[in-house]
């Protein structure tokens, strides 16, 4: 599976294979689904750590489905109600690890472009989508 379109600076290693976000030390990366804003999403994460840092290097797991049982049924029902989560980036057209060239890993601004995507980026850059508030992972 590709990052394509992924919200993170990576750096892709292999077919498939991609480092860890490239953050600074000193930030917290958050609880989160992996590609939870994208049509696709991988089943299995794998993780390896070459060198163990000095401090620090934790990596935080949750299980979705237990966090879900854990929301108040207005909570979810509201979201439900609304019509799921919308996500909304900023494409810059730059160099940096935020550009749309980095994430969509070309500097063909046609296939960041592509109509098969949930939505094209407007002038600024902003692509905005709706998915549903919880997508069926595979099963176990």
């Amino acid at each position: 599976m590709s990052y394509i379109g992924g919200a993170s600076p990576r750096i892709k290693l292999d077919a498939g294979v991609y480092n860890s976000t490239e953050y600074p030390p000193e930030l917290t990366l958050p609880l989160h689904n992996e590609l939870s804003y994208s049509s696709s999403f991988p089943r299995y994460l794998y993780f390896f750590c070459e060198i163990e840092p000095a401090a620090g290097g934790e990596t935080t797991f949750g299980d979705g489905r237990q966090i879900l049982e854990m929301i108040d049924a207005e909570v979810v029902d509201e979201f439900k109600r609304r019509g799921g989560v919308r996500y909304t980036r900023y494409l810059v057209n730059d160099e940096s690890a935020y550009s749309w060239r980095a994430a969509f890993e070309t500097n063909d601004r046609g296939i960041a472009e592509d109509p098969a995507w949930p939505s094209r980026p407007d002038s600024n850059g902003r692509r905005t989508v709706r998915w549903p508030f919880c997508k069926r992972a595979p099963q176990r």
